[in-house]
């Protein structure tokens, strides 16, 4: 379950943003100047995917299994062709609907970032598995019919099994002809993340606090968030100034993830009321801005202040979650749990199925408790 923005720290104004950044800059001093190049790091992250069939696939970091493709017109490409340009291997099939979605959206991605105007980047529609499930399905008029502007390849089943692929299957292959990334399954998120990481490789930027504000600044949340997971992978000593940013960030894509992700910052923090300012003094600027139709940085009201600086450590993520007014959403609290236990976090786990069980309960005693006075009042009506 992923649930998404609605409340004000779902930050939809840019000047909330740089804001955020500005706040933590001021206590970043040499953060600020910290740059990072995700695809010349060592530890550059790479997406390794499950097969359908539950099998782990171990190509990424491996030089590509060598192809040769046939196109519908007999033209024939080649590994060797695409040297020098990022790669995108897209199979699919047209009895699969997550593959046809999926190709779908990755076209528009792209078309989006401008990739196939570029003469260092390549997809190309791999056809796979066709004859698995008979539906009398034409390859080769769906891909006319729907005019992408990428070449499809036919009879590819011995290449696909070479590397295990599945329907769909999406490889993405470096300049270098090493196989970088690999998705093996259609999710809401995936063409996105595709695109951002096909994105990084083409264009191997330099990643700065400043950088990441100006991708969320112009609404873009995937580069953004990419950008901070890059940075903070080489920086994650400075965490702390780069969290209120992430934070917002991420509250535009996923209360649930913006706020797993906040928890154990804020826990580990040694000055975790300056994060909660800067989260707390964003919301406030885009408050005042939504009245005075102008954003400009306003001083938080002293109620605030004396809050934040009342908080003890155990209590700031209940108050920036308070301030969110998520407090009575146990299915945010059901979905906290299920990501803490899959990480291991039991004790996290824990402590968020509690909470949303005690909101659940308040709820049910509540509800009886109204349920009673409805009741009462009915009784004594029908009496008279």
């Amino acid at each position: 379950m992923n649930m998404k923005k609605k409340s004000f720290l779902g930050i939809g104004c840019c000047a909330s943003l740089v804001c955020v950044l500005l706040v933590s800059c001021q206590a970043v001093g040499q953060a600020a100047l910290k740059k990072v190049r995700p695809a010349q790091e060592k530890g550059f992250p790479k997406y390794r995917g499950q097969l359908f069939l539950g099998e782990t696939v171990s190509i990424v970091d491996l030089p590509i299994q060598p192809f040769k493709l046939k196109t519908p017109d007999g033209k024939v490409v080649s590994n060797d062709q695409l040297l020098g340009k990022v790669v995108v291997l897209d199979f699919w099939s047209t009895w699969c609907s997550p593959c046809k979605k999926l190709t779908a959206e990755l076209s528009s991605a792209f078309q989006q970032r401008k990739f196939f105007k570029r003469s260092d980047f390549q997809m190309i529609g791999v056809n796979y598995n066709e004859d698995l499930v008979s539906k009398g399905g034409d390859p080769i008029k769906y891909w006319k019919e729907h005019g992408y502007k990428f070449p499809m390849t036919v009879n590819n089943n011995a290449y696909g099994k070479s590397i295990s692929a599945g329907n769909p299957t999406i490889v993405v292959i470096g300049k270098d002809g090493i196989v970088k990334g690999r998705w093996d399954a259609w999710t809401p998120s995936t063409a996105r993340e595709v695109s951002m990481f096909t994105s990084v490789l083409l264009d191997n930027p330099e990643i700065g606090i400043e950088d990441i504000s100006r991708a969320a600044a112009a609404g873009d949340y995937e580069k953004a968030e990419y950008f901070s997971s890059a940075f903070l992978a080489k920086y994650p000593e400075e965490v702390e100034y780069v969290a209120p940013l992430r934070f917002s960030i991420l509250m535009e894509k996923s209360q649930s993830d913006a706020l797993y992700f906040i928890r154990p910052v804020l826990i580990n923090a040694i000055d975790y009321k300056k994060i909660v300012t800067a989260i707390v003094q964003s919301e406030f600027d885009k408050e005042q801005a939504t009245v005075e139709a102008e954003f400009k940085r306003t001083e938080l009201p002293t109620n605030y202040v004396e809050d934040i600086m009342g908080l003890t450590k155990d209590r700031a993520f209940d108050y920036v979650v308070e301030r969110a007014n998520l407090q009575y959403n146990a299915d945010l609290f059901i979905v906290l749990s299920e990501e803490a236990l899959q990480d291991g976090d039991k004790e996290g786990g824990i402590a968020f199925l509690e909470r949303a069980l005690k909101i659940i309960s308040d709820k049910i005693n509540s509800w009886e408790s109204e349920s009673k006075r409805l009741r009462d009042r009915l009784k004594g009506l029908k009496a008279n």
